[in-house]
């Protein structure tokens, strides 16, 4: 009987190993892709915890445990289907809600959608040779602030921010050529899109950046009001629109040396 006492000990022991094992680890057999039955209502149970939309279509993916519940679409102005829904993860005990895909609402995500299209269209319509559209606005200061009040003189609409980091490595560039060509008859007209008013006049201040700055608070390239009328949204800042003497532009997106380089040139004409 000593001989089976350490056999029939781990009999003893292993034998709840395995059960337990067999629990945790197994799963029903299902085609890849699917999901059983019992799986599909812990699912639907745990959207409705997060969502009285109805439930449109569900997609899993084996190779992350996750699962897309879509419960929402919208059309586009050309046609295109964007889906809305929510993702879940499997857990050992049910679902696990990660996140809403896309982030934002469908009436939201839809007037993100044709702004950037609104955005692209306006900048396509900004080429070298056409007229710059004039604004009549007030500067950070109060202060008038017009394209039309510098015709004659070349100048450089430099849409930026404080808080963006490419603008402020420009930054020393577009100081250096206004202070060599401003004598010269070059202008430059800021539009910030920056939400602190101090700190924006603080910058500008330590930069030695003399010109006019438009402002009104908006950070965010539809809300801005200048920025939204350019089609900011599409290009990103930093951009700039470099303007000859009758307001037509003869220079988009100048950066480095082909910013003076530009400049020179057109106050040589």
């Amino acid at each position: 009987m000593k001989t089976h006492k350490p056999i029939f000990i781990i009999l003893i022991l292993g034998i709840p190993i395995l059960l337990l094992s067999a629990v945790f680890v197994w799963k029903p057999w299902k085609p890849s892709g699917e999901l059983s039955k019992r799986e599909l209502i812990a699912l639907t149970n745990a959207v409705r915890v997060v969502s009285t939309k109805p439930i449109l279509g569900i997609r899993f993916s084996d190779s992350d445990e996750s699962a897309y519940v879509m419960n929402d679409s919208i059309t586009d102005s050309v046609g295109h289907v964007e889906e809305f829904g929510l993702i879940f993860k499997r857990r050992l005990f049910g679902w696990r809600f990660i996140t809403k895909s896309p982030r934002l609402e469908p009436q939201e995500y839809l007037a993100l959608i044709e702004g950037q299209r609104e955005a692209a269209r306006i900048q396509n319509n900004l080429m070298v040779g056409t007229e710059f559209p004039v604004f009549d606005e007030k500067d950070v200061m109060g202060q008038p602030l017009s394209t039309s009040s510098l015709r004659g003189k070349v100048v450089l609409i430099d849409f930026w921010a404080t808080w963006c980091v490419p603008c402020c490595a420009e930054i020393p560039n577009v100081v250096a050529t206004f202070q060599k060509y401003h004598d010269q008859g070059f202008e430059i007209i800021g539009v910030s899109l920056d939400n602190d008013r101090q700190k924006l006049l603080d910058y500008t201040l330590k930069q030695k950046m003399t010109w006019q700055e438009y402002f009104d608070g908006k950070s965010q390239p539809f809300e801005n009001k200048l920025a939204s009328r350019y089609g900011i949204a599409h290009s990103g800042i930093p951009m700039d629109f470099l303007l000859d003497g009758n307001g037509k532009i003869i220079g988009k997106n100048l950066r480095g040396e082909a910013l003076p380089q530009a400049v020179g040139k057109a106050l040589a004409k």
